[in-house]
């Protein structure tokens, strides 16, 4: 099935990883207006078989917003971090066979960490009311990862606390 814009009106926050397929131009479009109208969106991708599904796949989704993944296969850990929300509390965090991240208009974006040859390791972009978050490597979805580096537990923190509509985290009046 297609992703249109009544699917994702069901969401507040949704994570790309491990994606199927490729995402036609009026899928992007449909997430980009949904990021736009205050939705979180993060993408993770990192080492498959194929290229294709782990670089080419995702930036049919975050090509029209202007980042994307590129490049050969990098390793970490990340250890070099910009002063961002994202970033609060980090040191180090595992990158293991991932990709850079690029934006068409680096001003329009944040660079949230740099893995040590200096690429991009995580990128933010805030867009109208919604916020992206896009991450070069899956690693950090695996608890085995989770307990070595007890870092990435306070990434995920503050990857749900960035992303997520200010509206779902502010307490009813009364």
């Amino acid at each position: 099935p297609l992703i249109d814009g009544a699917t994702l009106d069901d969401y507040d926050v949704v994570i790309l990883a491990q994606l199927t397929r490729e995402y036609t131009a009026a899928e992007a479009s449909a997430f980009d207006t949904w990021v736009s109208a205050g939705g979180g969106l993060m993408s993770m991708t990192g080492h498959t078989a194929s290229p294709v599904s782990a670089q080419q796949w995702p930036n049919t989704i975050l090509g029209p917003m202007g980042l994307e993944y590129q490049g050969p296969l990098l390793n970490g850990p990340v250890t070099d971090f910009e002063l961002h929300p994202l970033s609060l509390g980090l040191t180090s965090v595992t990158f293991l066979g991932g990709f850079e991240v690029v934006a068409a208009n680096p001003a329009a974006n944040d660079v949230v960490g740099r893995l040590p040859t200096g690429a991009v390791a995580g990128m933010a972009q805030e867009r109208a009311l919604g916020k992206i978050f896009v991450w070069g490597d899956e690693w950090i979805e695996y608890d085995s990862e989770w307990e070595s580096l007890p870092e990435i537990t306070q990434l995920w923190v503050n990857i749900f606390e960035w992303i997520t509509p200010v509206s779902l985290c502010t307490p009813p009046p009364g």
